[in-house]
């Protein structure tokens, strides 16, 4: 038991230095940048891809780990890389495509080489993610959680450096993002695949069909609720863009503090939550999902008592900060409204993990329903009060109807089954 603690703590470690050298990342790229129409660009277009490749992410994880149970392990890697690799191709094709659509749509007169530049670049993040998160469901399947934990480190840390050190445009910084996610699927390749099997296992991996052409309904039903929640994300994103320049930059960024803590403190703990569920075939779901959901309120909480007296005394920061105007500063009130999200959404992916473990798909598509009308009926009223900060409230509410939908169903279908 001390020695389970022990690993825990080590990969919370890594995991909260991992995400915070992301944040460092995107916050040395707006102070380099500045809130402006090419970063608006810029996470409009990254937002696109990354919806895209954690979507397939989702699904990849979700239904391709139970898969390594089946056969042998280096058919399952070589699998994994091969089906990967094409899957990749797909949908790098489709981020391309939408992002050239999306710049194209831009009025002439806020159209410029630098946006067409982003557009052509920033899509190829999506073919080596895809291909990462294949790799990560062989290190799922090998127990291994510390090369997908430290994963983001390998992007990160040369990006934060060429920022300091160098004098880079946005173009030249979506150049360096794609050379990062590429260095990072090549060093899980040599991980996952440190050998490169025989003939015999190639041909047999080979044989196999996609994991998205057996039964596509159900595989992407087994990510929709949080696909759902991403894409309230994205559409929120898009919204703030339709209003005064800068608007979608700092919505974006906005999201940064809740996402950190959802992807960093809440990744150690939900993985043990998953993984505990799926041996356990769903049993005592609602359980655990009360007893890490008063984790994420008490994680909130201190974080908006931070941000709120940072906001009641700005004179505290000015000191610490020597009286320097820093364009993050901008961004945190803008975290606040968004602070539910760090308790809501983990009920939403715990819920979907659940039903996709037990069989139930059909509920999933519920939760994701309820989500997809929320955030429908919120934006329309944000765009018609040209408000960005009912934008922000709606993604908060839409987090609430998803997660409330989530904890009707799972407790009607816990009196029926006996999860």
């Amino acid at each position: 038991m001390k020695r389970f603690f022990k690993l825990t703590y080590f990969l919370l470690l890594i995991t909260i230095v991992s995400k915070i050298a992301g944040l460092i990342r995107e916050i040395a790229l707006l102070e380099h940048v500045g809130i402006s129409s090419s970063l608006d660009t810029f996470v409009v277009i990254y937002g696109i891809c990354s919806l895209l490749a954690s979507a397939v992410g989702i699904c990849v994880v979700t239904n391709l780990t139970p898969l390594s149970r089946k056969i042998e392990q280096s058919e399952f890697s070589t699998y994994a890389m091969l089906d990967g690799i094409k899957t990749g191709f797909i949908f790098t094709t489709v981020a391309w495509v939408i992002s050239f659509v999306y710049v194209i749509a831009v009025p002439d007169e806020a159209k410029s080489g630098e946006q067409l530049a982003i557009a052509a670049i920033v899509p190829a993040t999506v073919f080596f993610s895809i291909i990462a998160e294949y790799q990560v469901a062989i290190f799922l399947s090998r127990n291994q959680q510390t090369p997908v934990i430290s994963g983001n480190i390998i992007i990160t840390l040369p990006l934060i450096a060429s920022l300091l050190l160098f004098n880079l445009d946005i173009t030249s910084y979506a150049v360096g993002l794609v050379i990062s996610f590429a260095l990072r699927t090549i060093i899980f390749a040599r991980i996952a695949v440190p050998i490169w099997p025989n003939k015999d296992i190639v041909r047999l991996a080979k044989s196999r069909r996609s994991i998205f052409s057996t039964d596509l309904r159900n595989t992407l039903a087994g990510g929709a609720a949080m696909l759902s929640m991403n894409l309230c994300l994205l559409a929120a994103v898009l919204a703030a863009n339709q209003l005064d320049e800068g608007e979608a930059s700092l919505v974006s960024y906005g999201l940064k503090i809740p996402l950190l803590v959802l992807t960093s403190v809440w990744f150690v703990f939900g993985s043990r939550f998953f993984s505990q569920i799926i041996s356990a075939e769903g049993r005592g779901a609602v359980q655990k999902i009360a007893k890490l959901s008063r984790n994420n309120a008490a994680l909130a909480i201190s974080i908006a008592a931070l941000l709120l007296f940072n906001k009641g005394f700005p004179e505290f920061s000015s000191k610490i900060l020597n009286g320097q105007k820093f364009e993050i500063l901008k961004v945190l009130p803008y975290s606040i409204p968004l602070l539910p999200v760090v308790v809501f959404i983990p009920i939403i992916e715990m819920t979907q993990r659940t039903f996709a473990t037990i069989g139930q798909q059909r509920k999933i598509e519920a939760i994701a329903f309820s989500i997809l009308i929320a955030t429908t009926g919120g934006l329309a009223i944000s765009l018609y009060f040209r408000s960005a900060l009912l934008i922000l409230a709606t993604i908060s509410v839409s987090a609430v109807v998803g997660a409330l939908t989530s904890l009707v169903a799972l407790r009607k279908y816990s009196y029926t089954k006996q999860i």
